[in-house]
């Protein structure tokens, strides 16, 4: 890690924490075989020598599957790779130093520690007479037991779509604020009444759950506020709401809970309402306030501000070349995905906006009197904005001398007199059209293109994926103008370009350890049994994630692709016993029983250190840890899965595909 000026972090820890239960496997499975060897009567010696050369390349093809699905996630473009480059490497480095221990370690200190008596083998506990023949009935019903696979894996694709999808996990952190912005003109009295409605709302539906109520009218010499042009003016006022904390427990218990870092998680459970939650409560109620905008901000968490979009978390974006149509555009937009379940706190790019007067030429009149548009707009500009008639220096520094109108009104800009070439005198309203219309807050540009935005929040307790295919279906109705064009962007652009490029590296994963295995096996056969493990494994995924109901993101995917690598480990260590066997001489029925039954033992001893080690991380305890509580979840259920299926189905499997081989004579 030293040469790939790779830094002691979150991520490298969190690497070292996600790879602590497999750096221990091949020391499990050459630890238990040299043991097992002990067993029989044979020397300390003999069982070292003889344990590690059985399963040697077992665990070496274990390891490099492993170490090489973290390859196509280093070569990841986008946060996916950049957050995961070094947690990758950690993991990898760490396996790959576990194998030469395994290897060269273990044995010589078995050699010398291990002296364990014989154990005769009518004692032998590893065999199970039961697990035996049900496995014995698999291989029996093959064809029976494929089929029922195929079905497992068909019914774990048809649940994938009601799972529902994100890009980076959600967090509380227990605090929000509320943007509210009345009419223009509008009176400070009346701004504070529309806030003691809010506050209403909040302490009707949350009650005691809320702590403070900050609130901010009107102006304000907050530095940072003048610079935000939605914080200041009579008619704005600014809501920081902030959830209240449970009572920490007393005692040991809750010095120990707070420093273990599980006092956050124990809280978060214990909150009643959730910051999401109590505002997707209080938003119909604050909706029936008139002429008002209003704005929600959930605090976003450190992970979210760190690899989120900095977007609305549904976000609607429209290009095209004209403000009018766009405004159109994004209104009737607004107008339709208000209507969903799904979604609250809508708002477009063209609310929040600033009177202006808009002056409309005529052309005609204009070129008849040999007046231009630039002569104009600087005759308008020197009565609005003054002009500099002088400077002075004060502590030799130069400053201009501004002189300034009063602010003038619509009939006194029209009343402005305007003088041609030929010193005839004219008024603008001679020449234009003066109207009062509300300008853009800002004029958003996409692509080089003018463009509207629709921004909204996802209600507590909806999905993700559902509400993005409710906007489509809400979109689809709609004919966009040509020359316009109609994107849902933010963080779902992200969240398929994520997917796209992890759905790669899946892919890329998988051919990786299908050539490993290849040159291991030294068949283009056997690695198909193994590679089913593979979808086995995500189904234990779908299904874990679908009864949990937590949505699939990015976390996840990557914990997908780690299974890929993980979930293959067992079917090796089984198929490369099962073919030892085989070359003993060993019918095929006969060597798969007694395979199943010697490596039960590791394969299970493997799979729970695995498990145990992953559990703390599923739960998402800490900031750090949130991040990788779906990944974790992944490789956990997948692993079960995997483990259970692997005894039962891949011993069918490697029968049915063996039965395709040409018998040599």
């Amino acid at each position: 890690m030293t040469s790939r000026a790779a830094f002691l972090n979150i991520m490298t820890l969190g690497g070292l924490a996600l790879g602590a239960g497999m750096l221990v496997d091949s020391a499990i499975v050459v630890v238990e075989n040299i043991f097992r060897h002990r067993q029989k009567g044979e020397s300390m010696l003999e069982s070292a020598i003889a344990g590690t050369s059985e399963v040697g390349g077992a665990i070496t093809a274990a390891t490099v599957t492993t170490v090489v699905v973290f390859l196509p996630i280093v070569f990841v473009r986008g946060i996916a790779g950049e957050l995961f480059k070094e947690q990758a490497m950690t993991v990898g480095f760490s396996l790959l130093s576990s194998l030469i221990v395994a290897l060269v370690v273990i044995p010589a200190a078995a050699s010398r520690l291990l002296t364990t008596k014989n154990v005769p083998a009518e004692q032998d506990f590893i065999r199970y007479p039961r697990f035996a023949a049900a496995v014995g009935k698999c291989v029996d019903h093959r064809y029976l037991v494929v089929l029922f696979a195929i079905c497992i894996t068909a019914g774990a694709v048809y649940y994938v779509p009601r799972v529902g999808s994100e890009f980076v996990p959600s967090g509380d952190e227990g605090q929000f604020a509320i943007k509210l912005r009345l009419p223009e003109g509008a009176l400070i009295e009346t701004t504070e009444k529309y806030v003691r409605h809010i506050e209403r709302a909040i302490e009707s539906t949350a009650g005691s759950e809320v702590e403070t109520v900050l609130v901010r009218i009107g102006q304000t010499q907050d530095e940072m506020a003048v610079l935000d042009e939605e914080a200041s003016g009579d008619n704005v006022a600014r809501m920081s709401v902030v959830m209240k904390q449970p009572d920490k427990p007393e005692g040991r218990v809750g010095k120990w809970a707070e420093r273990l870092g599980l006092w956050g998680f124990m809280a978060s459970k214990d909150r009643r309402i959730s910051s999401e939650a109590l505002v997707s409560a209080i938003d119909p109620l604050v909706k029936t306030l008139p002429d008002t905008e209003i704005n929600y901000v959930l605090n976003e968490s450190t992970l979210q501000q760190t690899i989120g979009s900095g977007e609305a978390p549904i976000t609607v974006q429209v290009r095209g070349p004209n403000l009018a149509v766009l405004r159109s555009l994004t209104e009737d937009i607004a107008g339709r995905i208000e209507k969903l379940p799904e979604l609250y706190n809508i708002s477009t790019s063209f609310e929040g906006g600033h009177p202006e007067v808009e002056i409309i030429l005529d052309r005609l009149l204009t070129a008849g009197f040999g007046l231009d548009t630039g002569q104009l707009a600087g005759i308008v500009q020197q009565k609005t904005d003054g002009e500099v008639v002088g400077d002075f220096v004060v502590e030799d520094e130069q400053r201009d001398i501004e002189m300034k109108f009063e602010e003038l009104s619509l009939r006194e800009l029209s009343g402005i007199e305007v003088e041609n070439a030929q010193g005839a005198l004219l008024t603008l309203g001679d020449i234009a059209t003066l109207n009062t219309v509300e300008g853009p807050r800002t004029i958003e540009r996409r692509e080089q293109q003018r463009a509207g935005i629709v921004s909204a929040s996802l209600s507590s307790g909806s999905k993700f994926s559902e509400a993005i295919t409710a906007i489509r279906e809400a979109l689809a109705e709609m004919d966009s103008p040509r020359n316009y064009r109609i994107e849902v962007t933010g963080e779902e652009e992200r969240r398929q370009e994520s997917f796209r490029a992890l759905g790669l590296a899946m892919l890329l994963a998988i051919a990786l350890v299908y050539m490993v295995l290849a040159g291991q096996f030294e068949s283009l056969l056997h690695p198909f049994a193994i590679l089913l493990t593979v979808p086995l494994a995500g189904t234990g995924v779908v299904f874990a994630f679908y009864m949990l109901g937590r949505p699939f993101n990015v976390m996840a995917f990557i914990g997908a692709i780690m299974l890929a690598g993980i979930a293959v480990n067992d079917s090796i260590v089984l198929v490369d016993y099962i073919n030892q066997l085989r070359r003993r001489g060993n019918e095929r029925r006969d060597a798969i029983l007694e395979a199943v039954q010697t490596r039960l033992r590791p394969i299970a001893m493997t799979s729970l250190t695995t498990i145990l080690v992953l559990l703390p991380l599923s739960l998402g305890i800490g900031e750090s840890a949130r991040l990788r509580a779906p990944m974790a979840i992944a490789v956990i259920s997948g692993l079960c899965a995997s483990t259970v299926l692997t005894l039962f189905v891949i011993p069918a499997v490697y029968s049915v595909l063996d039965s395709f081989k040409p018998r040599s004579h």
